[in-house]
């Protein structure tokens, strides 16, 4: 179910946003002795991270213009075996940018057990096979011993979205769901409410379930088609994270 066409028409008044590009380097200077600590339970994984970095930002020393981009995570993705802790620290990352100041405290608090590199996988497994609602149950509300239930729905949300850049174009593509992009949609919501009913889109109040983020994200990729007019040029082009990138951009202020 795509947004009604007042709304896409609305949205399409913005133009597609470029390619985000996240700068790190307050980040690796912050964090990066502490994360290569021997005594830390990433140090090995971060290195395996930095050594990946480093090759995507010319071989500069990090910390130096060093940023990520979602070619970053797609290429980690597309090697025949990947590695997941990998790709869950470069989509924390990509999603702490400059600003969550306290995404290395969730980081360290969601990889402190040995369950947590079985549950990476698992849940990766389950984005991979489609299964995009048994993954957000799995890995953003599931209590458990493994504790990545403190990453939550936002940056939860991250990790199923790096891992699902290794689907098939036809796929549902999983997006990313945290309070900017809830915001905007409730925004949306107020200033159309006979198009955006809760009868129509039952999510639209909150994504705390598999089943309403698996119906957050076909209705994002169902409107995202829509809004290309024929003709369209590449740049202009508009895909599924193209369109969630505009909500987070503009949060409440998107009407």
């Amino acid at each position: 179910m795509h947004f009604p066409p007042a709304v896409i028409q609305h949205l399409a008044t913005f133009g597609a946003p470029a390619e985000q590009v996240v700068p790190i380097n307050e980040f690796f200077q912050c964090y990066d002795i502490l994360l290569s600590h021997p005594a830390c339970p990433l140090h090995q994984t971060w290195t395996e991270t930095k050594v990946y970095l480093s090759a995507k930002n010319e071989n500069l020393p990090l910390g130096v213009n060093t940023s990520i981009t979602r070619n970053c995570l797609s290429a980690a993705v597309a090697v025949p075996q990947p590695n997941w802790p990998v790709i869950y620290l470069l989509a924390m990352l990509w999603g702490f940018g400059e600003t969550a100041k306290d995404g290395p405290a969730k980081l360290f608090v969601s990889t402190q057990t040995q369950l947590a590199e079985a549950k990476l996988t698992r849940v990766a497994n389950q984005v991979l096979a489609g299964n995009l609602a048994a993954a957000f149950d799995d890995f953003c509300l599931t209590e458990g011993s493994s504790k990545l239930k403190q990453v939550a729905t936002s940056f939860g949300t991250k990790f199923i979205f790096a891992v699902g850049m290794g689907l098939h174009r036809n796929a549902i593509r999983p997006l990313v769901y945290d309070g900017r992009i809830g915001a905007a949609i409730k925004s949306l919501k107020t200033h159309f409410p006979a198009e955006m009913t809760r009868a129509i889109f039952p999510w639209l109040e909150d994504v705390k379930c598999g089943t309403n983020y698996l119906a957050y994200c076909a209705c994002i990729n169902e409107t995202a088609v829509l809004m290309n007019p024929v003709g369209a040029e590449p740049n202009d082009h508009w895909d599924a994270y193209k369109l969630e990138q505009l909500l987070f951009q503009h949060g409440k202020n998107i009407v």
